[in-house]
């Protein structure tokens, strides 16, 4: 039953894909997305991760977190102590709890999964707006302090905070993630550079983009420890090889703005372009686009993830919706 089950999906896809997919050069238009509407209206979901059968995301105007159990198909939601904190980031730990930040309360949240219960801690900084969160190996955690202009360590085990300040004045970090190794990536929006912290010693340097007002935000590693981020005011998207230290920029057909990336099994990059209701892909080996429509009527894609079935995942600013587009739709694209 389970073989047949598996075949009429399959059947269901190909015939789906004839039908749905239209081809224009690299641009094709699908309708195979399901949208599953957030509780709270007016949420602003911008970012989300994905744990086994959960999808975990920021609700910003709401001052929220939210849960959409992707079995059951239920939705769960939990109001941040703080008021009006605008959460604007979040991220998982080693041991599966989040972490999220507090843009307008000036903190940083942990949220249990298992006693569904918070706990808030405060920047020494005052109105820092800590912007973007990630957590490294040793589960400490990172994050960017747009407004004052700094990086900042959270340590779990002692609760204390280290920071470090970025030697361009006003850069206004945003988009963070650690290496293999350890050693801290971050984005400057002003200072439109790449920049690296060693945890080590505290040391930063920096290296300028290879386009001019890039306002580059999110970032992401592939499997070869390879940068990928977007490029807002150049409709790009770039890579930079560490150990070659070289930029690579490519257009996106069509243009457009990333809000937000990440890279699914194979290797891909995917992305979502804000006002435009599409995805796209991008394979490293070939350097080869696919844009695809995945949503027909006006929609603003904000934030991306994959699931462990491969299954696409994004937010709807537009409509208040969470998305998931069929991963098996992209591998039938040539």
């Amino acid at each position: 039953m389970m073989a047949l089950e598996v075949l009429a999906r399959r059947i269901m896809l190909a015939v789906l894909a004839v039908i749905s997919i239209l081809f224009a050069g690299s641009l094709i238009a699908v309708q195979l997305t399901q949208s599953f509407t957030i509780p709270t209206a007016h949420s602003a979901t911008t970012r989300m991760v994905t744990e086994k059968d959960n999808i975990w995301f920021v609700e910003y105007n709401t001052n929220k977190i939210g849960l959409f159990n992707r079995t059951d198909r239920i939705f769960s939601e939990f109001d941040i102590p703080t008021k009006r904190s605008h959460p604007s980031d979040i991220t998982l730990g080693p041991d599966g709890s989040l972490w999220y930040t507090q843009q307008d309360a000036n903190q940083i949240g942990h949220f249990n999964p298992i006693t569904r219960t918070f706990k808030e801690y405060d920047i020494p900084t005052i109105d820092s707006l800590p912007f973007r969160i990630t957590t490294d190996a040793k589960g400490d955690v990172w994050f960017t302090e747009h407004y004052g202009n700094r990086i900042a360590r959270f340590s779990v085990a002692s609760e204390t905070f280290t920071e470090y300040e970025v030697p361009t004045p006003s850069s206004r970090p945003a988009g963070i993630a650690v290496d293999a190794s350890g050693g801290v990536w971050f984005l400057e929006t002003h200072g439109n550079k790449l920049g690296f912290l060693n945890p080590e010693d505290g040391s930063i340097k920096e290296s300028a983009l290879p386009e001019l007002f890039a306002v580059p935000i999110d970032m992401v590693f592939d499997e070869n420890g390879v940068i990928w981020f977007g490029g807002r005011r150049g409709s790009t998207l770039i890579a930079f090889d560490p150990t070659r230290k070289a930029f690579e920029v490519h257009a996106i057909p069509g243009g457009g703005v990333i809000g937000g990336l990440t890279v699914n099994s194979t290797g891909k990059i995917l992305f979502a372009l804000e006002n435009s209701g599409k995805i796209g892909l991008f394979n490293p080996v070939n350097g080869e686009f696919k844009i695809v429509k995945a949503v027909l009527e006006e929609s603003k894609p904000y934030g991306i993830e994959t699931d462990d079935e491969g299954n696409i995942w994004f937010a709807d600013l537009k409509r208040n919706v969470l998305c998931r587009l069929d991963g098996q739709v992209l591998s039938l694209v040539k």
